[in-house]
């Protein structure tokens, strides 16, 4: 649109050095760090959070916020380290190219929300993310990927991809919730745009449907969003059950048969 490509060229400064943080830091995730000495690592790690504090720091400049960026790095830092992890596991959503773009893009923009003080960061990051079109470097990236076998993001469309980072980035907080609280948020979770687009919902027969595949594709990245920036915050990445909410709402789906208002009723309290 006009207006997105007005943003390109007023917040130019700002997304270039997004794109520049983002083209050196998505190698932290793959799998050629296992060889490594632990002080090449670290050096690593050190400098994506010089980057990472630099980014943010303009970000509050250009947007005229007060929050600080040197407080928020240490919460991406022990992340890093987390979905680090994660890829050294042996099933892991991060095995392709185009998951580890995605991770690395997240990372690097979720909590910029707290820049705004705000409590309800996601809400915030994804405003900021919007309103300064920070969006377009992950897109440029993924518009000149090649599908990998075995890479199952990369068989995506680029607007699908794009519409789960942003649900990433509003609902990453999903499955942190009491069961109650999910199933009283269902229902606006399904209403947004984004997650319509990623879940494939359409009308059929009087009724509206959606993708089994797309569907628990989404619960695993939310998955993954949920227990990663829990140790952000301080807790475990091992000891946070997103699994079951997960679980739940994947089972739910499917003695839904895949229609919505079916699981809108299955999934109540």
């Amino acid at each position: 649109s006009v207006d997105e490509e007005v943003k390109q060229i007023r917040y130019a400064p700002i997304i270039d050095l997004l794109r520049i943080h983002l083209d050196k830091s998505h190698s932290l995730l793959a799998e050629g760090f296992a060889g490594l000495a632990q002080q090449d690592i670290a050096a690593a790690r050190e400098a994506f959070a010089a980057r990472e504090v630099a980014f943010l720091s303009q970000l509050a400049v250009t947007a005229g916020l007060e929050g600080s960026a040197a407080g928020i790095v240490p919460a991406i830092a022990r992340e890093l380290e987390c979905l680090e992890a994660e890829i050294a596991s042996k099933e892991t959503l991060l095995a392709g190219e185009t998951a580890r773009l995605l991770a690395t893009a997240w990372l690097s923009l979720h909590r910029s929300g707290e820049l705004a003080g705000d409590n309800s960061t996601s809400t915030a990051s994804s405003e900021l993310i919007h309103s300064y079109g920070l969006s377009r470097p992950l897109e440029e990236e993924l518009s000149g990927e090649a599908t990998a076998e075995g890479d199952k993001l990369a068989e995506l469309d680029v607007p699908s991809v794009m519409a789960l980072l942003r649900l990433l980035l509003q609902w990453e907080r999903f499955l942190r919730l009491s069961r109650q609280e999910q199933a009283e948020q269902l229902p606006l979770l399904l209403a947004a745009k984004d997650i319509a687009l990623f879940i494939g919902l359409n009308e059929s027969g009087g009724h509206e449907w959606f993708i089994k595949e797309r569907w628990e594709m989404m619960l695993q990245w939310l998955e993954l969003a949920a227990r990663v920036s829990s140790v952000g915050d301080g807790g475990s990445f091992a000891e946070l059950e997103a699994d079951k909410g997960a679980a739940s709402l994947a089972a739910a789906a499917e003695s839904a048969g895949y229609r919505l208002d079916r699981l809108l009723e299955e999934f109540k309290c």
